[in-house]
């Protein structure tokens, strides 16, 4: 443990440091640099000082809070990149499918002063919930689905915890203990392209679009049932007995919660023609019912089972949190205001095969358009569903602090 004159030399070094970048700021103001530099070094500044008011304290005081996330390419930061080299680098940043950080980030970066948190991200450009032969990972191996997610996951916990001699949580000194919380965004690749056991049926919304024909009921009523069965016994494995390592011993009962967020409106997407736009976001719609009504039942499966003396009761209480369905509401919130509904430029391969450069323009304003490509949100969406629908859920279930709010990323 530090001490007392430790921690005030520490303190008085960080408030030093803010000092001297905000008299960097000001020097630079009165030499004649631009604008838009000066803001950015104040901006800086700013975010210094609030990073030193949050080092005069004892950081270990800050809660630890350890994110896992499963996904698509909605939540994917590099991880498609780092496997196979998509999205591309010269047409999307650092590895997401967007034109700049996603929603992870700007969560992260928005509880960076208040909270240690840790991400330990899974998801994959390309993801499904359920797999199998429809799924673009039977064409493209380096993908993981839902269940290879899952499979790495608990792998890696079970590893940690043997190396630890025990339980996997705890860490972070003073006797602190992280609250582990998955979060699982994952099933509108399902969709779209049918996988979940109905692909064969190809009437569902790729082919739909393709051939310009309606939806058969019959293949929504089997992909809602495929697909949240896929998320639901994600969320068994994780709260059964192959889970017990990745919770750790002193996170039990109702402090295991399960965060789960609706599919996205897909019928925004500049990809579904007009026609077929009410149609899919009925499907939609259906998923959304069913994967509630589903959570809901399990979480009363689990008030109701073994005591946490008896093997795998650990999870009696656990609940399951199903954020409500917002992206119409949440594009439209953004201000300024977008110019645009369609994409900034369509990737005519999904970006899961890279394109030469010099076939694809992309539009030279993509802040102004709701969508980057045909299929993926532009920045300033992620950066609402950040902060307006995710962390306000969370913070009010308890599962991350109820501080201030940081700052997004620069």
């Amino acid at each position: 443990m530090r001490s007392f004159a430790a921690r005030h030399l520490f303190r008085d070094c960080a408030l030093a440091v803010a000092l001297l970048l905000l008299l960097l700021a000001a020097a630079a103001a009165g030499s004649g640099v631009t604008g838009s530099r000066t803001r950015q070094l104040r901006h800086n500044s700013r975010r210094a000082l609030a990073a030193a008011a949050q080092q005069g304290g004892n950081t270990n005081s800050r809660p630890q809070v350890e994110l896992a996330v499963f996904g698509d390419s909605l939540s994917d930061t590099g991880n498609t990149f780092r496997a196979a080299g998509v999205p591309q680098a010269d047409l999307y940043y650092q590895g997401r499918y967007s034109n700049g950080p996603v929603w992870i980030d700007y969560l992260s970066a928005a509880v960076a002063n208040t909270t240690q948190l840790t991400v330990r991200n899974y998801a994959y450009g390309g993801a499904t919930a359920c797999g199998g032969a429809g799924a673009p990972s039977a064409t493209y191996p380096f993908i993981r689905d839902l269940p290879a997610q899952t499979a790495a996951f608990l792998n890696l916990s079970s590893s940690a915890a043997a190396a630890q001699g025990g339980g996997a949580g705890g860490g972070g000194g003073g006797g602190a203990r992280r609250r582990l919380v998955p979060m699982n965004w994952i099933g509108n690749e399902d969709v779209r392209v049918g996988a979940g056991g109905v692909a064969d049926e190809k009437i569902l919304v790729q082919a739909a679009i393709r051939a310009g024909t309606d939806i058969d009921q019959r293949a929504v009523t089997t992909l809602a049932i495929a697909v949240t069965g896929c998320r639901i016994a994600w969320a068994q494995r994780l709260l059964g007995g192959a889970g017990e390592a990745a919770w750790g011993g002193g996170q039990r009962g109702p402090d295991r919660v399960l965060v789960l967020l609706p599919l996205m409106r897909l019928d925004l997407l500049p990809e579904a023609p007009d026609p077929l736009k009410p149609r899919v976001r009925e499907i939609v719609a259906v998923l959304n019912a069913v994967l509630k009504g589903s959570a809901a039942a399990l979480q009363q499966d689990l008030a109701a089972a073994a005591t946490p003396d008896d093997d795998g009761g650990g999870s009696r209480g656990a609940r399951l949190l199903v954020l409500p369905e917002a992206t119409e509401p949440l594009v439209l919130s953004v201000r300024p205001p977008f110019n645009s509904s369609g994409p900034c430029f369509n990737q005519p391969l999904d970006a899961l095969q890279p394109v030469p450069a010099a076939e694809l323009r992309p539009c030279p304003n993509p802040n102004d358009h709701a969508f980057y490509d045909q299929l993926h949100p532009s920045t300033r969406v992620h950066e609402a569903l950040a902060l307006r629908e995710v962390l306000p859920a969370l913070r009010q279930a308890g599962l991350l602090d109820k501080l201030g709010v940081g700052r997004p990323p620069p």
